[in-house]
């Protein structure tokens, strides 16, 4: 019955250290000062791809809300 729960723990400790040690290794790659021009730049390039999406959409219902203005001023509309 013991190892029913033993072995998972066991397991999962294994893991955590092993995520641990990877983190430990990738954080000590670099410096603070480093790490915070990186967050910078991935932070940069993630806000120009939401103005990208977002803008999409805008001219999207824009585009939309004028070919249904067209369609009302030539009589072809509701």
């Amino acid at each position: 019955m013991s190892e029913k729960y033993s072995t998972p723990a066991a397991y999962l400790w294994g893991i955590m250290t092993t995520i641990g040690g990877v983190m430990t290794t990738i954080f000590d790659f670099f410096t603070l000062e480093q790490w915070v021009a990186v967050m910078g730049i991935v932070c940069t390039i993630g806000t120009f791809f939401i103005n990208v999406y977002y803008r999409k959409k805008e001219y999207r219902l824009k585009e939309l809300q004028y070919e249904d203005t067209e369609k009302n001023i030539d009589g072809n509309g509701r």
